[in-house]
């Protein structure tokens, strides 16, 4: 469901840009998605769905969303690995939440080895950016604002290093939360806590960021950490979503989803 709305979203927004709408991946991913809810064609649909979202990908190259490489992959997973078989379906379930922890783990690994978040530079370049501007204002001075908005992303401008204690306290603790909860999720008698901990941070972080097809994603990778089969419950409200996405990208909607 995420990755046809997300190659229809692709279209559209080519489409809005000035672009010529292409009707074959979008009609062929849906058809996909159609016959991977078919037992006997599963396999194939989500093979072929797979597919669809690597031409996706090289489509929109170099623009193409982290997370839409992570649909590819649990698409490929999905079809080689059948949930009505009971062994293959614990494999399926360990891989996603093996997948889920590598992606916490590295994330957080990634910003502390590249410090740009131990020292507030990737906040305080992104506050620029009016989506993250919401979310940073409230942790800035006002003449740190007024000099980080100055700057305007230009080529050469600067410096962006910050001083300000609640936005450097606020970057080192997403690297640090991502590294504790790929850990937490990972033991046992902390998964549960770790869960909701984590759907927690990713709505935080979507506040701000605005990628609303990976918050989606990510909250239904961490709800397979759950004993119990919550995406079940998950799904409605992710059609909701996928919904809207659509509905604002044609128009019809007066939400700013970036």
């Amino acid at each position: 469901m995420l990755s046809i709305t997300e190659v229809w979203e692709y279209e559209l927004e080519g489409l809005k840009l000035g672009g010529v709408f292409s009707w074959p991946l979008p009609v062929f991913v849906t058809l996909c998605g159609g016959a991977a809810c078919l037992p006997a064609w599963r396999r194939l649909g989500f093979f072929s769905l797979a597919m669809g979202m690597a031409v996706a990908v090289w489509n929109a190259f170099p623009a193409t969303g982290n997370h839409v490489y992570l649909e590819c992959f649990l698409c490929l997973i999905c079809a080689l690995l059948d949930p009505v078989r009971s062994a293959e379906q614990q494999l399926l379930t360990r891989s996603v939440r093996w997948i889920g922890c590598v992606i916490m783990f590295f994330a957080g690994v990634q910003k502390l080895v590249h410090g740009y978040y131990t020292n507030g530079l990737m906040p305080s370049y992104l506050f620029q950016e009016p989506r993250f501007g919401r979310i940073f204002g409230w942790l800035l001075p006002a003449s740190e604002a007024q000099r980080l908005h100055s700057y305007n992303g230009l080529d050469g401008s600067g410096p962006y290093l910050v001083s300000a204690p609640a936005l450097l306290l606020a970057s080192n603790a997403v690297w640090i939360f991502e590294i504790a909860l790929a850990v937490a999720l990972f033991v046992a008698s902390t998964r549960r806590a770790a869960v909701f901990a984590g759907i927690v941070f990713v709505v935080l972080v979507e506040s701000g960021a605005r990628e609303i097809m990976f918050g989606v994603l990510f909250v239904s990778v961490l709800l397979m950490f759950l004993s119990t089969d919550a995406n079940r419950f998950f799904v409605p409200i992710a059609a909701v979503v996928c919904v809207i996405v659509l509905l604002t990208q044609l128009g019809w909607l007066p939400v700013e989803l970036h």
